[in-house]
């Protein structure tokens, strides 16, 4: 993951239980949160550990105006990391509309991460099933299996169907014949001979 000192603008989800409200982002990956996030302001919490992220209500650099406000999140990969910026987020809903724009870009930008890259994810709890300790990880050519700060490549892919095998065997992902040959000729495709590292 790069350092990001120009964090993005990020869509997350914002929940309301019992009149206290949350980020439920499970979409953002490695370092995204693991559970519910008060959106409270210098809120800090352990993520998959020694991961830990923050929230905070407050202006970012980038803004002509010092006195517009947004969430930043923002994380460090132990307690004595510096503090990374990664995204910011506003608090105005969305619509319909909006939705459509933003996948549209996302899904079709050459420089999209989406469009270059294949990723699977889950986390990996704890024997009592309570606390989140690793993450299980398909990204591009290979499976990694990362418990706390120790990460370890299960499986290095070379082609479309090994990837596919590998969907099945670690996610319980299924995918139909038409589904696996939605990806022949896009650049996330994988044509034999790449190695790619976590």
């Amino acid at each position: 993951m790069e350092l990001l000192t120009d964090p993005r603008d990020h869509m997350v989800n914002l929940v309301a239980i019992r009149g206290r409200r949350y980020l439920v982002d499970v979409g953002y990956g490695s370092h995204g949160p693991t559970h519910p996030v008060p959106l409270e302001h210098n809120h800090e919490f352990v993520g998959v550990a020694p991961m830990r992220g923050r929230l905070q209500y407050r202006s970012i650099e980038q803004f002509t105006d010092p006195n517009q406000r947004v969430w930043l999140y923002s994380v460090q990969d132990d307690e004595h990391a510096p503090w990374r910026d990664m995204y910011h987020f506003g608090e105005t809903e969305f619509i319909a509309g909006d939705f459509e724009v933003m996948n549209l870009n996302t899904m079709s930008t050459p420089q999209s991460f989406f469009v270059q890259s294949v990723m699977c994810m889950c986390t990996l709890f704890d024997e009592r099933n309570e606390t989140p300790v690793g993450l299980l990880i398909l990204h591009r050519g290979y499976v990694k299996r990362r418990i706390g700060a120790a990460s370890q490549i299960l499986e290095q892919l070379q082609s479309e169907e090994q990837r596919v095998k590998a969907l099945e065997r670690y996610f319980g992902i299924t995918l139909s014949q038409e589904e696996q040959n939605g990806i022949r000729g896009l650049a996330s495709e994988l044509r034999g001979g790449k190695d790619f590292h976590a």
